[in-house]
């Protein structure tokens, strides 16, 4: 749990929702919510303790505009807005999305703001679902960088073990049951790395096993074949965070996804019903763009790479919903840094798809590529 003590405030619901949503506040972490009645205590509250979270009725959010209520002062840059709505299909959910709302949840299902306020509190929101990716190797000296980078692989669902010193690591990565991939940072001597990569490539598992190792804008990754990180290296020159980390040990693992990554999306606005297979649970998103094979949902909870979802949503050009099997490729979490996508969310492959959801959504694909086409040359 962050050392800064966090709040939260909600507005704009009847009292009995109301004293549900400051229950579902409290067991994720917010110990006091303030609840607030009127727009006076609103003011009142953003003038003395602005809070990190601002839960509240898309009918309060439009009717304030909200948005212009808190402008452009620096001082709400940090509050993430979560609104709750009777009707995705209200076209003030999408005004709400692009203008100041981070997150929606259902009315009629309350218990999602928990997650969404655990993302918040940088708790992980899918505890409950098991390591399914197997060991990834940690090394770094620094507690901080390690700790961030360790969070985000079991949220993604790997286990991890660590080390902090060079002398822990030979022993470790050549030990009975191989690691999947072994991140180190260069804090550790770019040449005490060198001394252990050599010593690894003579042993014929362990040399297989690819390796991350990160420092200072710049990530290495390689497979320590020949003894040396610079003849084996591929660079990327990259600010560091975890879920860039996160994201190259999925590419290593799963090489199809960096593919899925590359494909040309294209702007979609519009609901999205998340059902997780594993869990059994349903959540609603909000899609900013669509591809030929995928969909980039937002959420403050985007659940771990390879999670099975079966996803529902409103075609660009065809009436009623197309449902299909998705699986999640690729997520950027809420507060992480160093990602192609400025809000929090997760970008989903279609891999079950009937003929007929497949046909409306590759035609309002097609629909969409040729209308920005036709805007961008009438453009020019």
């Amino acid at each position: 749990m962050n050392e800064k003590k966090q709040n939260a405030c909600i507005y704009g619901f009847e009292p009995g929702l109301r004293n549900s949503l400051k229950e579902i506040l409290y067991f994720a972490g917010f110990t006091n919510p303030y609840d607030v009645e009127d727009v006076s205590g609103l003011s009142r509250i953003f003038k003395t303790d602005i809070p990190d979270i601002v839960v509240i009725s898309l009918q309060a959010l439009d009717e304030l505009d909200f948005h212009i209520m808190i402008g452009s002062n620096p001082q709400f840059d940090r509050m993430v807005i979560i609104t709750g709505v009777d009707d995705v299909e209200s076209p003030n959910l999408r005004h709400a999305i692009e203008t100041c709302a981070m997150d929606f949840f259902l009315i009629s299902k309350p218990y999602h703001l928990k997650r969404q306020a655990m993302a918040v509190m940088a708790l992980n929101p899918w505890e409950e679902i098991p390591a399914m990716g197997g060991k990834i190797f940690l090394a770094d000296p620094n507690l901080e960088r390690r700790i961030a980078v360790a969070r985000s692989l079991r949220i993604a669902r790997f286990d991890v073990d660590f080390a902090v010193e060079t002398s822990e690591i030979e022993e470790k990565v050549r030990g009975e049951h191989p690691y999947r991939v072994v991140i180190c940072s260069e804090a550790l001597g770019e040449e005490n790395l060198v001394t252990i990569i050599k010593k690894i490539s003579c042993d014929v598992e362990a040399r297989q096993v690819p390796w991350i190792v990160y420092g200072e804008g710049k990530i290495s990754l390689f497979k320590p074949q020949s003894g040396k990180i610079q003849e084996e290296a591929r660079h990327t020159s990259t600010e560091f965070s975890p879920e860039t980390i996160v994201f190259h040990v999925q590419n290593l693992l799963s090489p199809h996804i960096k593919e899925m990554r590359k494909s040309e999306r294209i702007p979609y606005f519009t609901p999205v019903k998340v059902i997780l297979e594993r869990l059994n649970e349903e959540m609603w998103g909000f899609s900013s763009d669509l591809s030929e094979n995928g969909l980039y949902i937002r959420t403050l909870v985007p659940p771990p790479p390879e999670t099975m979802v079966t996803i529902s949503f409103k075609p660009p050009t065809a009436e009623g919903m197309v449902k299909m099997g998705a699986r999640v490729a690729w997520r950027k979490e809420y507060g992480s840094k160093g990602s192609p996508s400025k809000h929090p969310g997760f970008g989903v492959e279609f891999v079950r798809i009937s003929e007929p959801d497949k046909a409306a959504v590759q035609a309002g694909y097609n629909i969409l590529a040729q209308t920005l086409k036709k805007c961008s040359i009438s453009n020019d």
